[in-house]
């Protein structure tokens, strides 16, 4: 809604129990980022925190959800050079899920069977302020102010049976607090750009975990409780502080060249505090500091285009933990793009990077910790908290409006080193317990492309679709060194019409596989192939539209099969300024619905069999103003 010339508005209030997005990513970029930031290129000025992907993002495993979501956010034009936007933006779910699964542990081929039921419910609160300031064409200054309260809990009820035999219970909160800042100014001379950043942030979270069970097979302290039965409580703390300038200067080489060169530096402050209901208190801080150089030279026109740079890096950081006490070391780290741009429709892109990421403090710690039940975090014995971790990636992009085609390809690896690796001993009651090192390796490959072709003069399209990926990470189970290796293929064949007539269509056909192993160990593995077909029917005759789906597959895993059939619906009327709506989801699973996943762990592998939220039948009215 627009008021006057200078100040305009959006409000978002929407819920439902259907399990489907209160409010979709999109929206989020459009109402609360907005997409003058996301297209920002002086600085970021818009992240996406774990907390926002989990709303965003719903867990397919849930069979009933209900979820509400509400915003305000607004823009005020106070003159040519300020404009203040502002947001406030909440949202809540209560969620239920179901699953079990025969899990194939890797010790002596031992299996397990594995029910669990889980109730879901997350909170998330969000406000932020915006000013953007600019005083001349040259200069120009933005601000961005954010607070953030997060909460989360979850109550499992879990059956394990084969390996050893437990009824337990439990309960974990979560309850998060962040506040940041982030200020960028901008100013031109002449061809050239100074670019200076400044982002600060403080958070804390506060984590509670309670379990109760028939069965003490953790080997740690127990407290008594009333009747039969034992439990275990622990409470955690996480404090982090940041601070993070950086100036950028980028210098014109003519018109076709610019040399970037960034000054950063990086604080990073972590504390952590454990304290179990019967036991010693753990309390440890981590920190660390980084500056960074970097120099880049880039070509962004003509037909070759490219970017060289290359990053120094001199790092430190200082601790509570042990043998970790403290260094500082440098390291050199260079990137590269280089690009074809045939035209506007038709380029190819490669580029490569290597980097560091920072380990965890909560994997650095000394002292046993229970992350789950019958599965504990043992002593660590990792002493340099960075990884190391090389990217190279591929893309081509090919539009051709003559012959209505369109293609898309890519392909990437990415192969981390000195990352975090775990070694587990189990024994046949299914208690694991594992300790960490960072002297593992991990790789993943990924491949896809895109094609969509007009079928000459008929007013269709056939478009194809596939993708491969694999993924590879070491672990240690019973002192044998392994891997545990995913490969995953999955490809689709469509034929969709598109004429300016009264009906229009759709068919296609898919097939999908997926299959994980522990390399050295025989017979451990778990796998899941699927196959299927669907077509599409839509109809638009003036005022009305109409469209109707099917589809069929049919999964087999490792332990289950599965036949999914789905039909749905949607239709449309319109009179004047009114919607008159009717739709249907799933019409043949209106009570629930099965599907089937693979997991692995560095412990076992499995077929899980899980509930989904069944169909519906829903009317409704719109109507604009």
């Amino acid at each position: 809604m627009f008021i006057g010339k200078k100040l305009s508005f959006n409000a978002v209030l929407s819920g439902n129990n259907l399990g489907e997005q209160v409010f979709s990513f999109s929206d989020y970029l459009t109402n609360i980022v907005g997409l003058d930031n996301l297209l920002y290129s002086g600085g970021t000025l818009f992240n996406l925190s774990s907390d926002e992907v989990s709303m965003l993002i719903p867990n397919s495993s849930v069979y009933r959800s209900l979820a509400g979501f509400s915003s305000l956010s607004g823009t005020y034009q106070a003159s040519d050079k300020l404009k203040i936007k502002g947001s406030v933006m909440a949202s809540g779910n209560r969620d239920d899920a179901f699953s079990e699964s025969e899990q194939d542990y890797f010790l002596m081929g031992l299996t397990n069977f594995h029910r669990t039921a889980n109730r879901t419910g997350n909170t998330f609160f969000s406000t932020q302020l915006q000013e953007t300031w600019k005083p001349s064409e040259k200069v120009e200054f933005s601000n961005r102010t954010r607070y953030v309260r997060t909460s989360m809990n979850d109550d499992d009820t879990l059956t394990e049976r084969g390996m050893s035999s437990i009824n337990s219970f439990n309960t974990s909160d979560m309850v998060k607090h962040a506040i940041s800042d982030e200020m960028v100014l901008n100013m031109k001379q002449g061809d050239n750009l100074v670019s200076i950043h400044l982002t600060g942030s403080h958070q804390r979270r506060n984590y509670t975990y309670d379990l109760f069970t028939d069965r003490m097979l953790l080997p740690t302290s127990y407290y008594a409780i009333e009747g039969d039965g034992y439990a275990i409580r622990h409470d955690k703390e996480v404090r982090q502080t940041s601070l993070a300038p950086d100036v950028t200067y980028a210098l014109s080489l003519g018109k076709q060249y610019k040399l970037n060169t960034t000054l950063a530096f990086e604080h990073i402050g972590d504390e952590f505090s454990y304290t179990p209901e019967s036991g010693d208190s753990i309390d440890a801080w981590l920190t660390t500091n980084e500056a960074r150089l970097s120099v880049a030279l880039n070509k962004n026109k003509g037909l070759f285009q490219f970017s060289l740079g290359m990053e120094g890096v001199v790092d430190g950081y200082g601790s509570s933990i042990g043998d970790i006490d403290g260094s500082t070391r440098g390291g050199l780290y260079p990137s590269a793009r280089l690009e074809l741009d045939f035209s506007s429709t038709n380029r190819l892109s490669l580029s490569a990077n290597m980097g560091q990421s920072a380990i965890e403090l909560a994997e650095l710690l000394r002292q046993p910790l229970v992350t789950s039940y019958n599965s504990l975090f043992d002593s660590s014995y990792i002493v340099d908290p960075r990884s190391k971790s090389e990217h190279v990636n591929m893309n081509y992009f090919l539009q051709d409006e003559f012959s209505n085609t369109t293609f898309f390809a890519g392909a990437s690896v990415s192969h981390n080193h000195f990352s975090v690796k775990s070694y587990t001993v189990q024994d046949t009651t299914i208690f694991t317990r594992s300790r960490t090192d960072n002297n593992g390796e991990s790789l993943s490959e990924y491949v896809y492309a895109s094609l969509s072709k007009g079928l000459g003069s008929l007013p269709a399209d056939l478009r194809l679709n596939g993708n491969y990926s694999r993924s590879q990470s070491q672990t240690t189970v019973n002192m044998v060194d392994g891997n545990v290796v995913s490969n995953s293929i999955s490809g689709s064949l469509r034929v969709v019409t598109r004429s300016k007539k009264v009906v229009n269509g759709e068919l296609g056909v898919n097939y999908s596989t997926s299959k994980s192993a522990y390399s050295q160990l025989a017979g451990v593995t778990s796998s899941m192939y699927s196959y299927g077909a669907s077509g599409a029917l839509t109809v638009a005759v003036k005022q009305f539209k109409g469209e109707a789906r099917f589809s069929y597959s049919n999964t087999v895993g490792s332990n289950y099969e599965k036949d999914y059939f789905n039909l749905s619906f949607k239709a449309e009327y319109k009179v004047k300024n009114w919607r008159f709506i009717l739709r249907g989801s799933n019409l043949l699973y209106l009570d629930d619905i099965d599907a089937l996943a693979v997991n692995n762990t560095s412990t076992y592998i499995s077929t899980t069999r899980y509930r989904k939220i069944p169909g519906y039948i829903i009317a409704g009215i719109g109507y604009r103003f």
